[in-house]
């Protein structure tokens, strides 16, 4: 993987690690 890849795919991952942490804060989402 090249740099951008890497950069995009931790973004990525931070990206729904934020997402679920916001639903799990609203009581929305279940832990999965």
């Amino acid at each position: 993987m090249n740099k951008t890849n890497r950069s995009m795919f931790k973004y990525l991952k931070y990206k729904r690690y934020f997402e679920r942490k916001h639903a799990e804060g609203l009581g929305v989402c279940d832990h999965v």
